[in-house]
């Protein structure tokens, strides 16, 4: 039996390898260990396993393109960061998912984007108690899988809404700067705990939360920095409005007036009417100047 399986070789199928297998043991005497195959028998039996891989992976990565097309399509910010909650609980699956965008001017996190909730807005301050608060200060990624056991954890939000929070993934959200923008929390995987390929997944997820966050700040900024301009220019036509009227105009006015009684003096004071129309010249050089440098205000830039 020996030499047959020797010079005859192993069969290549699962099902040819089995009974092969069988026949060979049987002859001999032993029990057939399936352990001890071939590597071709066990990339057999682990195949359905890493087809089930691949096309998982597949799923994930059709789910972030499909992200990425709408995020580049999309102007309205609140949608975009919907969508990214929406897919976290997705490729994840997870039950719920929470976008905490930071308050600057509050020194809070608020819930900017919510797949689902029971309160309308969660609001938790940058030095309280929490485990998103916690990944807002310092930077790191957490996966908790027993958030009642971490003293980190606040379940206020789970008493007033009756929910009961299993696992946790709290992600930072960073500009390129390095800034902190948010927090990606991502509740309940339904499979189990939060592993560290659900960890880079949701590390991806927030990235774009942060190019779309950055976005807006720099749009907002860019609005600002624009009405600022707008408000400049008013004031300084307004100023220079005020300058010709009260300068240029008047003295223009005032030379007039002054010509006609210098006409009028010349017939009887020449010598003075002279004098006089000399200072009136000055005025108006002085008020050419003035003009100069009002048109000189206004030159583009």
């Amino acid at each position: 039996a020996r030499a047959a399986r020797r010079g005859r070789g192993e069969p290549a199928s699962y099902e040819a390898a089995t009974r092969y297998g069988d026949l060979m043991a049987a002859a001999e005497g032993e029990a057939w260990r399936p352990e001890a195959t071939s590597p071709a028998r066990r990339a057999l039996d682990e195949r359905p396993h890493t087809v089930a891989r691949v096309e998982a992976q597949a799923d994930q990565l059709a789910i972030l393109l499909e992200l990425q097309r709408e995020l580049a399509l999309e102007s309205n910010i609140d949608t975009v960061l919907a969508r990214i909650a929406g897919a976290a609980t997705r490729l994840l699956d997870a039950e719920r998912a929470t976008l905490f965008v930071v308050d600057d001017d509050r020194q809070e996190l608020w819930s900017r984007a919510v797949t689902e909730s029971e309160v309308r807005e969660i609001r938790v301050p940058l030095d309280g108690r929490g485990l998103a608060a916690e990944v807002a200060r310092t930077g790191r990624p957490l996966r908790v899988d027993d958030p009642y056991d971490d003293p980190r954890f606040d379940p206020s939000v789970d008493a007033r809404t009756g929910y009961r929070t299993r696992s946790l993934l709290v992600l930072p959200i960073d500009s390129r700067a390095r800034r902190r923008l948010g927090v990606l929390q991502v509740m309940n995987r339904r499979d189990g705990p939060f592993d560290a390929a659900a960890e880079r997944l949701g590390l991806a997820l927030a990235a774009s939360a942060g190019i779309a966050l950055e976005y807006v700040r720099l749009t907002e900024e860019l609005a600002a920095e624009r009405l600022r301009q707008v408000h400049i220019a008013e004031e300084t036509r307004h100023r220079l409005a005020r300058d010709l009227h009260d300068g240029v105009a008047q003295t223009l006015a005032n030379t007039a007036l002054g010509i006609e009684l210098a006409a009028r003096r010349a017939q009887a004071d020449l010598p003075g009417a002279l004098a006089e129309l000399a200072a009136l010249r000055e005025r108006i050089v002085d008020s050419q100047r003035g003009l100069r440098d009002i048109l000189f205000t206004l030159r583009p830039a």
